[in-house]
């Protein structure tokens, strides 16, 4: 018997509604996935804004997971600490840490934010790194160098000795009967009726921990019995050591080490009897004021010869002898493979906890010494993890003629490679040598850098202080907007005063990132934030400051590291925008500058006025016309030139509407007599009045 027609409809409309609603169902779900897997890869985040970002990560106790007071599996802290993801799986993290008396940056691996392995250290006097994956799956390090590291230790001292020259911009005192040929150092000297002997040292003298060491391939004596040395010697003030090679009964290898102490005091000789094989091997550690001597023996293993203690901490320099008695034979010493390099602390092992550094010294405004911004460049992950970099560039100053330094990454655009790239990165400089200001530089195709003075971000700070002093800084995207991250202490030299503060480049907006712990600390600085995919496979931030001593609650002393999921984070308390303001500065703050020759006028939107003298260019150094000066628009790089003729020109200075800027020796690429300025143009500024000075050498004076 038949259903009624309207009864099979019925059923029928019910399962096509209830198809739809499954199929509905599976479409949201869908989008819902790609929209999440979107998230995690570009960072666009549910409650993409300021204010929503600020209430999702400023409270550690509102967070997925937190430690305060983090360190390394090795108890080295964490600080300065920035985070990646590891295409492998886990966690990258830069850091750096604080050893014999100096910073060095490190690099760690995590499976879970918050316990990290060490892995190795990429290099020292340095600190402040930041790295970065780009688009061809390579990556880059930035970070701030000391040049501290060319006149200690830490920079260390390599020399295979081959070619035919000596290098005398390693050694000095190179004597008669000093050569080097086949990648050997050789020294002899003739027999005569008094002791002779020939050196070479090291042109700088090093202090702190080190180690020294030294091959020695040959040592030819006739006869071979007590008659000369090889040696390896440390000297400076009050202070006097030898480790040698000598020839014993039946050409068996002697090792012996003796010296004076600082008191003058004799140490007692340590003597050992080497292994006959055809290269011995020294070396010579030093830990506070203790020497220890090691050689290797048959299977290369570091053996102990013995200790020396009470000896001078500074000055030393290395030397390189050959030692005859007199009325003997000539005596014939090679060394091979000489380095130093510095040292941890002292074991019966022998470990070495330095690296070669890729730097010298710094360079630009104020000579050599002080800070400057160094880049690293790896090809891939495999060379990250092994320091294998293939490119590096240190930065000359050109805005303080002491420090520039603390770069974050802000983009990099690689046409197609690092070769042909554009990198920009803001990060401070020392102004006058007394505060630390912000500034945005770029470096093109990894070997011509230019920097202006960010004086927006600058004039917004001084909402908070009359003069705010910024250091370690962090840039991001959140939504459709970009940030960076930036400390700045209110009063100068005080730690308790430090905080964090995040800028809208979108909405040229400054608001202070009140942070708030478990127990209630009051200062954060360095602070990093990451976006990337959490432990448990959400989207999410993580986020570090270090928390000074002076300013933190018990426990909480040191690098913090929290995270949270974006979309879950909990509303903290408000925090109001800093409003868009122009500083009025007094007439006193403006230095008193000669007459210009000339001066450019022009109005963005408008036109332009011009002298010849005083051109503009773009980033590329496309010369800019009347039509494209007044089409530029906030945060655009570009260079003021000036250009002399006649007189002998050694530097160049701008004053740009009304505020005079640091000198600059830097000249346009071909050119030797135009002088360059990078500035980016602010926010809230149509009207610009450029004006140049020019500096003769010859009658010391500005034009």
């Amino acid at each position: 018997m038949f259903k009624p027609l309207n009864d099979r409809r019925s059923k029928i409309q019910f399962v096509i509604v209830l198809i739809i609603l499954v199929a509905l169902i599976v479409l949201l779900f869908s989008v819902k996935q790609i929209q999440n897997y979107f998230n995690k890869a570009v960072g666009n985040f549910p409650n993409a804004n300021t204010q929503g970002l600020i209430n999702t990560i400023n409270s550690v106790p509102n967070s997925l997971g937190y430690k305060y007071s983090a360190k390394d599996d090795q108890g080295n802290g964490l600080d300065t600490l920035k985070i990646i993801e590891n295409p492998s799986g886990g966690y990258l993290g830069v850091y750096h840490r604080y050893v014999n008396n100096a910073f060095r940056i490190s690099l760690a691996k995590s499976t879970d934010l918050l316990n990290w392995t060490f892995q190795e250290d990429l290099d020292q006097y340095a600190s402040n790194p930041r790295l970065s994956q780009l688009s061809d799956k390579s990556y880059l390090l930035t970070y701030e160098k000391d040049s501290v590291a060319a006149v200690t230790c830490f920079q260390g001292l390599s020399d295979n000795f081959l070619g035919n020259t000596i290098d005398t911009s390693k050694w000095t005192s190179v004597g008669n009967g000093v050569s080097q040929s086949n990648g050997v150092l050789h020294m002899s000297e003739s027999a005569g009726n008094t002791d002779q002997s020939n050196n070479i040292s090291t042109i700088n003298k090093v202090t702190g921990d080190f180690v020294v060491e030294l091959d020695i391939p040959n040592l030819t004596i006739t006869p071979i019995v007590d008659t000369g040395t090889a040696e390896m010697g440390l000297g400076g003030t009050n202070f006097g050591f030898h480790i040698s090679l000598r020839k014993g009964v039946n050409g068996s290898n002697i090792i012996e080490a003796n010296g004076n102490d600082q008191t003058g005091k004799v140490g007692v000789d340590q003597t050992a009897t080497a292994p006959n094989i055809p290269v011995i091997h020294l070396k010579v550690q030093r830990s506070g004021t203790t020497l220890t001597t090691y050689y290797k023996d048959i299977k290369g293993n570091d053996v102990l010869l013995g200790t020396m203690t009470n000896m001078a901490t500074t000055d030393i320099s290395i030397s390189l002898y050959s030692f005859s008695v007199a009325n003997h034979p000539k005596v014939m010493a090679q060394f091979d493979n000489f380095s130093m390099h510095c040292a941890s602390s002292l074991s019966n092992k022998l470990t070495v906890a330095s690296i070669p550094s890729p730097f010298l010294n710094c360079s630009g405004l104020g000579g050599g010494g002080g800070n400057c911004i160094a880049f690293l460049h790896y090809p891939n992950l495999s060379a990250v993890l092994t320091n294998s970099y293939d490119k590096s560039f240190l930065a000359p100053r050109s805005l303080s003629a002491c420090a520039e330094g603390t770069p974050n990454i802000i983009s990099v655009t690689l046409s197609p490679d690092i070769n042909n790239s554009t990198i920009a990165v803001g990060h401070h400089f020392n102004q006058n040598c007394y505060s630390d200001s912000n500034a945005q530089g770029t470096l093109k195709n990894f070997n011509f850098w230019s920097t202006a003075i960010n004086s927006n971000l600058n004039n917004l700070f001084l909402q908070f202080s009359k003069a705010p002093v910024v250091g370690g800084r962090d840039y991001f995207s959140y939504g459709t907007n970009t940030y960076e991250i930036v400390e700045s202490e209110s009063v100068l030299n005080d730690p308790t005063t430090v905080e964090p503060y995040i800028y809208n480049y979108n909405q040229n907006v400054l608001s202070l990132l009140t942070l708030q712990t478990h127990g209630g600390s009051k200062a954060f600085s360095n602070p990093t934030l990451t976006f990337l995919t959490l432990p448990n496979g959400q989207g999410g931030y993580v986020s570090t400051e270090f928390v000074p001593s002076e300013a933190a609650a018990p426990g909480e002393g040191g690098e913090l590291i929290y995270f949270g999921n974006v979309s879950s984070g909990t509303i903290g308390p408000s925090v109001t925008p800093v409003p868009i303001i122009t500083p009025t500065l007094s007439p006193t703050s403006i230095p008193t500058i000669p007459p210009t020759e000339c001066s450019l006028s022009f109005i963005t939107g408008t036109g332009v006025s011009s002298c010849t003298q005083i051109k503009v260019y773009d980033v590329d150094w496309n010369l800019l016309n009347a039509q494209q000066l007044s089409g530029l628009i906030p945060g655009q790089n570009i260079y003021f030139t000036v250009t002399g003729s006649g007189g002998s020109f050694d530097k160049a200075r701008f004053t740009i509407n009304g505020v005079l800027n640091s000198d600059t020796t830097n000249l346009k690429p071909g050119s030797s007599r135009e002088f360059y300025q990078q500035y980016i143009i602010p926010t809230g500024e149509v009207n610009f009045t450029i004006n140049a000075d020019l500096h003769d050498s010859t009658t010391n004076s500005w034009l």
